[in-house]
């Protein structure tokens, strides 16, 4: 049977993949280079990307010790922790106005009742008034 083609125009994933003596070769090679860090690049194709892909701003961090990833993890999980919880805080207020709108809706109601046998009682008493002339 013939591979067939992706979209890319390569084969299909299993024939593509790299074996593990290939990433252990890839690993030494990348573990033998000098080349610095250039961060500001980094940053700014990490900024690039979620600008299109999460389209909110996005902070970068760059850890280079144990004690930093682990304020930095803490530091993100506030962060979420606050989100959630002015997530939570919306829904509980659109849940409120949602409740303030039927209550509304609910007094209008009964005033547009009140109002429409006022009107009932009116036509009744002008039809009584006909009937006795």
């Amino acid at each position: 049977m013939k591979n067939k083609k992706t979209p890319t125009g390569q084969g299909d994933e299993s024939s593509t993949r790299p074996t593990t003596e290939e990433l252990l070769a890839r690993h030494a090679k990348a573990c033998d280079l000098k080349q610095p860090v250039d961060r500001s690049v980094i940053g700014s194709c990490f900024l690039r990307w979620a600008e299109i892909v999460l389209k909110r701003p996005m902070n970068i961090r760059f850890v280079s010790t144990a004690d930093e990833a682990k304020k930095a993890a803490w530091d993100a999980r506030a962060a979420r922790d606050a989100r959630d919880a002015r997530d939570a805080r919306a829904a509980w207020d659109a849940w409120a106005a949602r409740a303030a709108r039927a209550a509304w809706d609910a007094w209008a109601a009964r005033a547009a009742r009140a109002a429409w046998d006022a009107w009932d009682a009116r036509d009744a008493w002008d039809a009584r008034d006909a009937s006795r002339a």
